[in-house]
């Protein structure tokens, strides 16, 4: 890029590949898991949502002159508590010091001239200095400082083993010499062959460029390298993912080769995927990535041959940036083509006597004959140099360098000489690359400087944000996607408030996103999380939330109803619903229900239930769901091994804790820096309680490898990764079990980002959750459930709800009430302690039972015969369950819905059946008649003519007969006791020898059974 090439990526472009070079020290240890955790420590960001850890390899920091960062991006103090603390990384500005890692400004770095080239790449920075000696600083996580070492150094270090060269040129993370006589020198990464040696071997000190000489020039692109031989030609070598080697193909290549076809070149400049030549007539051609049209050719085609740059002549100068090119012309003019400004070259208005050109990360420098610079683009961490932050569409000036000679553009920083050969840089500091001595870490907790009242801090992967009393909301630190929610994607070193944001009740943080829950049960977020916003944006179709958790790159949320929602990158199934499908529509975890906390970690996910129980699910590794086993699981199941129910949860990296009832603290996952607190670095697939940590511990927080524990005595205890001095001990020792902060506290409540610590220290301070259904029906009774932890508070809080229908306020954790009417009420709980109250508030529908019933009795019966007597009833869904009571009209009743009930006497009873349903009641009524039945004491056969003679008792006149279930019409009724049976049919109907049945009814419906045999 203009001398200066490299890539500090947010997400891998489309069609882009993403090469990781690096070498395996676990041997034991998944390919998975060290790649993420590589990431982790460097700094890669991807749209996988590695959350990661930074500073890693800065050991070998060393202080150089005393140098302020002048205006630096994003300085302001918001309205802080003046007792929070922080300490660990702070390359993005998280832990709020004011030591931002932005200089807007050019500043000074004195001693380091007088040099005659420049050069910047991906967080470093390479200067030539008049002795024809190299001298390098920044980032050196491939060795690209070149001094033999893998640590990076805010301070400049000689490049060893090289003298007498002429130029210099850095790509994204490898460096390009040339010497004196013609030959190439390389050092730092390999991974594609770009040091021309035919390895991939990456190298921290220079090595001879194989096959090179009476070179002329050199430039470093992304991934590929150029060189200009004397006679014209180019050679190249390295990646060709788009034919950025021009040699008609898109095969990569480990040692130089010329460009085919391609003669008469006198300049060369490698940018993101693509190369430039102009030749001795003035004109320019290119080849390789095209999807911006830093080609020129008029299309957005990839070419693996050089095409001649449209209607460009005249040309002295060449930049190539990630995906533009510049070029100065010979009249003084300058044009661009690429991103921004189309797919061929335009003129850059207001320049007439442009020296040189360089291209950075959608950024341009223009060097003036006069010896001032100007800028446009892209300005997020002060690239341009003009004081601020704001990208610029049109030309303005770089501040304060007089009469430069040379300037280079890097990926978010640049360097240029003065007219005496004094160095200059500004843009992004984030590994030290502006040489200024900046340290990028803090090993023991300071305090943040501002005023105001702190109730609750969280921290992403480089950034922190803060919730205060008022309902406000601060942040501070990295802003690469928009995290800090302050309408820009500017670093601060200091906390800033975020406009526009009040009524917030928690916040949380993720990897590169926030997320602020209002006191109103909405989410609001920002940053990047499967989606992006500079803004907060409210999350629709999330109601009712009580709690909320930001993991890599996905968030939880738990509604007041006890379920879980969760929304974001799904890979390893840490949204819990089943399936691996990512999405930024929220979705309920499966089967889990009466859940009251939520905590996310890298890819895995924690719910604390109501009954103490902590469930897990997502990816498993390292045991961080503590189930026993290392199989990941994208749907919810419980922790094993937790001797007591659990009052909170905690999720870091790649490994999990539960605060328990009795105040002790329990640990599993990934424990390779210690951060399990056992005494071990072995990985738990089961819960452990962390050696030697006193109770009761009031609160406790993990970053990406490291815990903090903050107990009830206001005593901090840190343990776990301190790569970054995160465990404010002073040190950056690893400590493998808890370890007391000495001569800090008292300590209220901890949070973690991945690499840093925050400390709220101080005060009284009162969290809470409500467990409250979102519907129940009019009249049934509705358990209100609430929960609270405190901090530094003189008693225990004291509960009160208010269910919004006008009836008294409730006091304590657990309450039932019932609402009478239908409607939609909004019900508030305040939880309070030494004055300081926290609310959760919500609402909850009020529907109507419906109740209809049905009866079964019968109309007539004979004293002392079982009547059948049934009913059925039918309720709305969710009413109570109906209850049944008959009243049988005689004193007697039943409770069941099916029942047989004997009269004991004649007459005309009402019966009633009240069916039951909370409070609503069904009602039917009917009459049975009961009857004496007639009495049948004998049958007699009489002849000439054939009749059969009936006694008996009460045998009534108009008595119906049925002979075999045959009406017999001839009934001569004598009396009382006696009645006989004639007719022609009557003897066919009773058969000789054969049992018959004959049924007698009188006409008041009374019946008797009688079988005879003739």
């Amino acid at each position: 890029m203009s001398g200066a090439s490299g890539t500090r990526t947010g997400l891998v472009e489309p069609g882009y590949r993403l090469r990781l070079d690096f070498r395996i020290e676990r041997p034991g240890a998944g390919l998975r898991e060290i790649m993420e955790r590589l990431m982790a420590k460097i700094g890669i960001r991807t749209g996988g949502g590695v959350e990661r850890a930074f500073s890693w390899a800065s050991g070998a920091l060393r202080l150089g002159a005393s140098v302020m960062l002048a205006a630096a991006c994003g300085v302001g103090l918001a309205p802080l508590a003046q007792s929070i603390h922080s300490a660990g990384g702070n390359d993005r500005g998280q832990i709020g010091d004011g030591a931002t890692p932005v200089a807007a400004t050019p500043i000074l770095l004195p001693g380091l001239g007088p040099a005659k080239g420049v050069s910047a790449g991906d967080g470093f920075t390479v200067v030539l200095k008049e002795d024809e000696t190299v001298w390098a600083f920044g980032r050196n996580l491939d060795g690209q400082l070149g001094n033999g070492s893998f640590f990076s150094t805010s301070a400049p270090v000689q490049v060893s083993g090289v003298s007498g060269i002429k130029q210099i040129s850095a790509g994204r993370n490898h460096v390009l010499a040339l010497g004196a006589d013609g030959s190439v020198w390389a050092w730092g990464y390999n991974g594609s062959g770009l040091l021309g040696d035919g390895t991939t071997v990456s190298r921290s000190t220079p090595i001879h460029t194989l096959s090179l000489n009476t070179i002329t020039k050199v430039a470093a692109g992304l991934a590929h390298s150029v060189a200009l031989h004397q006679n014209g030609t180019v050679y190249t070598w390295g990646a060709n993912y788009f034919g950025e080697l021009g040699d008609g193909t898109t095969t990569g290549r480990l040692l130089p080769a010329p460009v085919p076809g391609l003669t008469d070149v006198v300049d060369i400049a490698a940018g993101g995927f693509f190369t430039l030549a102009r030749r001795v007539d003035g004109t320019v051609w290119a080849w390789g990535a095209n999807a911006s049209g830093q080609l020129g050719d008029g299309t957005t085609t990839s070419r693996t041959s050089p095409v001649q740059v449209a209607g460009l002549s005249g040309v002295a100068a060449l930049a190539a940036g990630y995906d533009h090119a510049l070029a100065a012309r010979m009249d003084g003019t300058a044009v661009q083509w690429g991103y921004g400004a189309g797919s061929t070259p335009v003129s850059v208005s207001g320049l007439s006597s442009v020296q040189s050109v360089a291209a950075g990360n959608k950024y341009s420098l223009f060097l003036d004959a006069d010896g001032s610079i100007r800028g446009q683009g892209v300005n997020f961490y002060g690239q341009l140099g003009n004081g601020t932050c704001s990208s610029a569409a049109s030309l303005g000036p770089v501040l304060a360098i007089a009469e430069a000679g040379l300037v280079a553009a890097g990926w978010d920083s640049a360097v240029a000489v003065d007219g005496v050969g004094e160095v200059w840089t500004w843009g992004s500091d984030s590994d030290g690359q502006l040489g200024a001595g900046r340290p990028t870490f803090r090993t023991s907790f300071a305090q943040i400087s501002g005023a105001g009242s702190i109730v609750q801090a969280a921290g992403g992967a480089s950034h922190s944000v803060a919730l205060l009393s008022d309902g406000t909301v601060s942040s501070w630190g990295d802003n690469y996607y928009g995290e800090l929610g302050i309408g820009d994607y500017a670093p601060s070193g200091t906390p800033l408030p975020i406009p526009g944001l009040s009524g917030i009740a928690q916040v949380a943080a993720g990897a590169y996103h926030t997320l602020a829950l209002k006191a109103d049960g909405t989410v609001w977020v920002w940053g990047y999380n499967y989606d992006s916003n500079r803004f907060p944006t409210q999350k629709t179709g999330l109601t009712q939330v009580v709690g909320v958790a930001g993991g890599g790159v996905f968030s939880l949320a738990v509604r007041s109803d006890g379920t879980v929602w969760g929304w974001g990158s799904n890979s390893q199934g840490q949204l819990g619903d089943g399936t691996t499908a990512s999405t930024s529509v929220p979705v309920q975890a499966a089967g889990l229900t009466q859940a009251t906390a939520v905590a996310a970690g890298t890819y895995h996910s924690l719910a604390l239930r109501q009954d103490g129980s902590v469930w897990s699910w997502g990816y498993n590794p390292r045991g961080q769901l503590g189930d026993g086993t290392t199989t990941s699981r994208p749907t919810p199941g419980p922790v094993l091994g937790l001797p007591l129910p659990a009052t909170a949860v905690a999720a870091g990296g790649h490994f999990s804790a539960a605060l328990l009832t009795d105040g002790s603290l329990w640990l599993w996952g990934d424990n390779e820096d210690g951060q399990i607190g056992d005494g071990t670095t072995a990985n738990r697939a089961l819960p452990v309680e962390a050696a030697g940590l006193p109770h009761p511990v009031a609160s406790v927080a993990l970053g990406y490898a490291h815990a903090l524990a903050v107990l009830d005595d206001g005593s901090l205890w840190t343990w776990g990764w301190n790569a970054s001095g995160q465990l404010g001990q002073g040190n950056r020792t690893d400590a493998h079990a808890p370890v007391r902060v000495a001569g800090f506290g008292p300590a209220s409540l901890a949070a973690a980002g991945a690499n840093h610590s925050l400390l709220l220290k101080g005060g009284c301070s009162v969290s809470c959750s409500a467990l409250v259904p979102a519907s129940v029906l009019s009249g049934s009774p509705v358990n209100f459930s609430a929960s609270a932890s405190v901090s530094q508070c003189a008693g225990a809080p004291d509960f009160a709800w208010d269910f919004g229908d006008g009836s008294p306020p409730a006091s304590g954790a657990d309450v039932t009430h019932s609402y009478a009417l239908e409607g939609t009420y909004t019900w508030t709980l305040t939880a309070s302690a030494d004055g300081v109250t926290c609310q959760r508030t919500g609402t909850l529908t009020v529907a109507s039972c419906t109740l209809t019933c049905a009866a079964s009795a019968p109309t007539l019966l004979n004293t002392g015969e079982p009547g059948a007597f049934s009913a059925t009833a039918q309720v709305s869904a969710g009413c109570a369950a109906p209850s049944f009571a008959w009243d049988f009209g005689d004193g007697s009743g039943a409770a069941t819905s099916a029942s047989a009930h004997a009269y004991s006497g004649p007459g005309a009873r009402t019966w009633t059946l009240t069916v039951t349903s909370g409070a609503l009641t069904c009602t039917r009524t009917g009459i049975v008649t009961v009857v004496n039945p007639p009495s049948v004491t004998a049958l007699a056969k009489k002849t000439n003519p054939f009749r059969v003679v009936v006694t008996g008792s009460n045998l009534q006149n108009g008595m119906q007969v049925f002979i075999g279930g045959t009406p017999h019409a001839t009934v001569t009724y004598k009396s009382a006791a006696k009645v006989v049976l004639k007719g022609s049919t009557l003897k066919s109907l009773v058969p000789k020898g054969i049992p018959t049945l004959f049924r007698f009814v009188n006409p008041d419906g009374g019946w008797a059974e009688y079988t005879w045999t003739r």
